[in-house]
């Protein structure tokens, strides 16, 4: 692992600004010069990094990627170049290799969201009534990925063909509710009783499907 140069020298030396000069040798091919800086750079006491406070905040502002970690294994700050995945979690290869020898390895993944035996029993129940992973998701208000945690923890699997065979049923249902409120729109259509609003309230429609009805009739 890295050490510092400044290991076992008197602290007072970074604290005392007539010592600074000192400071500045010492720091100089530190091999953690950077970790330093970054860690250091709203403190306004110490000389830090290489550098005076009033320099750390001058080298911070005028950092363009100001993106900072922490090594999960030895505390140190690192500064990285912005990038898409998973974050870097090591300081450095040394900390790496040490965490992986000592199985002390760690993921940036969150843990899973607890479900309750209700919405899984219900989870469950809607699989047993032709319910995919969409609608049981928006039926039980959960995310997809929790519903196929439950499908796959209780083993509910279906063939392809027995997918294709609910998906036409979901269809014909589908087709058969718009058929139901095209009568039902053109039946109050019909009786000009009421506007087209409450007639999309009523046959719990948009208002834009009675306006399209009510064209057709009149064609």
């Amino acid at each position: 692992m890295k050490q510092p140069n400044c290991r076992g020298h008197d602290p007072e030396i970074f604290y005392e600004r007539a010592r600074w000069p000192e400071a500045k040798t010492i720091c100089e091919d530190c091999p953690l010069l950077l970790e330093c800086r970054a860690t250091f750079q709203d403190d306004p006491w110490p000389f830090a990094g290489g550098m005076t406070p009033n320099q750390r905040v001058t080298w911070s502002r005028s950092t363009k990627a100001r993106v900072f970690g922490r090594c999960v294994r030895c505390g140190f700050r690192f500064q990285e170049a912005p990038r898409a995945g998973r974050p870097r979690m090591y300081c450095s290869t040394e900390c790496r290799q040490a965490a992986y020898a000592a199985g002390e390895t760690q993921t940036k993944r969150q843990p899973l969201a607890k479900i309750s035996i209700d919405t899984e029993l219900e989870a469950v129940s809607l699989w047993h009534q032709g319910y995919g992973l969409k609608r049981a998701a928006k039926a039980l208000g959960i995310s997809e990925s929790s519903v196929r945690r439950i499908f796959d923890g209780h083993g509910l699997k279906r063939t392809q063909a027995e997918r294709d065979a609910i998906s036409g049923q979901a269809g014909a249902m589908a087709a058969q509710a718009r058929a139901d409120v095209g009568r039902m729109v053109r039946k109050l259509l019909a009786e000009g009783q009421q506007s087209p609003q409450e007639i999309a309230l009523l046959a719990n429609c948009a208002v834009n499907t009675v306006y399209k009805i009510r064209k057709g009739m009149a064609a």
